[in-house]
């Protein structure tokens, strides 16, 4: 037999030590050698219509769950392994089925996924990995709508393999917790076990994504299902500044029909058709889908939890979750911010407390605005800052006559020496 028939014959047969997991039925009746039927898992986890969808697999095996997904219509599917031996069986059993799957090898402990998918699953997978929370990371990164994630619980056999007491291991399932597996270095051995509170904990309460997290067992043995349904923002609009530069000023005047120069320059003239939202309010909201939102962000919030980079805001979760971004900066003089700055947060904290402020944050603030230049490097952090997401920005300057500008153009008008 010549080299390239016997690659042609090898390149459409099914590796036998790579047929032994998943169950699946071919169109001619004749089933893979696999001892699980994920059939019913499918059915737990997808829609029954999923036409116009994308589907990424982590962990895909031979394929399974991707030949469900493109059976139910989805439009685009891809299954990633980091064995080659399941990938090539895939790619093969997609070819006998005549199914546009597509099949790749990666290793998602030390691989990132590319693109952006609807659906994203990690089935029975989290648990073998030498990091499951930062998969979990590269996950919701590449997630749309939905993320499911099939993980392992601490159920009899485990506790038994471990020999972790019944009372020991029912309270690590009902707490949030995270059960790390003493010597686990080598093999495909299970390393970790993550308790259903302790997933929905991290998935809602250490990311801005999602808006809800369902837990569903699992058809498979000592398992359970959950799902994130991610947040989805049809269009953003961030009017940002320093505190005390008239951000809620400017959207309340916007939402009474007011400033409509500015309004008409966000598109957002009828105030009908958009919403004020606080990010700390978003973050409690169940709401899945949001249209046009508007949300004053105080640049200056990251001073007061010592936090130097914007990325590790609530912010840019919303602004992941966004499917246009526009950014209006309120542009203050430093003269300007001192004056509002007293008028407002001074003489606030002077009303409730009786006396001025001697130490803390305000007075740090109130030091900062009477130094122009670190006003100024203020702004120009924030402007770097939003330049690398290249969203459309503009400044409108907080003035007797307001005018719409250019950020740099804005910043070199401005007299920083006063």
């Amino acid at each position: 037999m010549s080299n390239e028939l016997q690659a042609t014959k090898s390149a459409s047969t099914l590796r036998k030590n790579a047929t032994a997991y998943q169950k699946i039925v071919m169109p001619d009746g004749s089933v893979t050698g696999g001892r699980f039927d994920r059939s019913i898992t499918s059915q737990v986890i997808f829609p029954d219509d999923m036409t116009g969808l994308s589907y990424l697999d982590i962990g895909t095996m031979e394929g399974f769950f991707p030949f469900e997904a493109l059976r139910r219509g989805a439009s685009r599917v891809v299954g990633l392994d980091m064995n080659a031996n399941y990938v090539h069986n895939a790619n093969v059993l997609a070819q006998k089925q005549g199914l546009p799957g597509e099949f790749h090898q990666l290793d998602i402990d030390f691989e990132t996924p590319t693109g952006q998918f609807d659906y994203v699953s990690c089935l029975n997978v989290l648990h073998h990995l030498i990091d499951p929370l930062e998969v979990i990371q590269k996950l919701i990164s590449v997630t749309k709508k939905r993320l499911i994630l099939e993980v392992a619980g601490l159920g009899y056999h485990e506790r038994k393999k471990l020999k972790i007491p019944w009372v020991a291991g029912k309270l690590i399932e009902k707490m949030p917790l995270i059960y790390v597996r003493k010597k686990a270095l080598t093999g495909n051995r299970q390393k970790f076990f993550i308790s259903a509170p302790a997933m929905k904990n991290y998935l809602l309460g250490h990311r801005f994504v999602f808006s809800d997290v369902e837990i569903i067992p699992s058809p498979f043995k000592g398992r359970y299902i959950a799902i994130g349904h991610r947040r989805n923002v049809r269009r953003l609009v961030i009017v940002a500044g320093p505190t005390a530069a008239g951000k809620s000023t400017l959207i309340d005047r916007m939402s009474k029909g007011q400033a409509s120069d500015v309004a008409e320059h966000l598109n957002l003239s009828d105030p009908s058709t958009w919403s004020t939202q606080e990010v700390e309010d978003l973050s409690k909201s169940t709401v899945a889908d949001y249209g046009d939102i508007v949300v004053p962000f105080d640049f200056l919030s990251r001073l007061k939890w010592n936090i130097t980079d914007y990325r590790k805001l609530q912010l840019m979760d919303l602004i992941r979750c966004a499917e246009e971004v526009q950014v209006l900066t309120v542009g203050a003089t430093p003269e300007l911010l001192r004056e509002q700055f007293e008028s407002s947060k001074i003489q606030s904290y002077v009303k409730k407390h009786g006396k001025q402020p001697n130490k803390g944050p305000l007075v740090e603030l109130r030091d900062s605005y009477r130094d122009p230049e670190a006003v100024r490097n203020f702004y120009q952090h924030w402007f770097d800052f939003v330049s690398t997401g290249g969203w459309k920005h503009s400044v409108i300057a907080n003035q007797d006559q307001p005018a719409l500008s250019d950020p740099m153009q804005w910043i070199q008008s401005v007299d920083w020496q006063g």
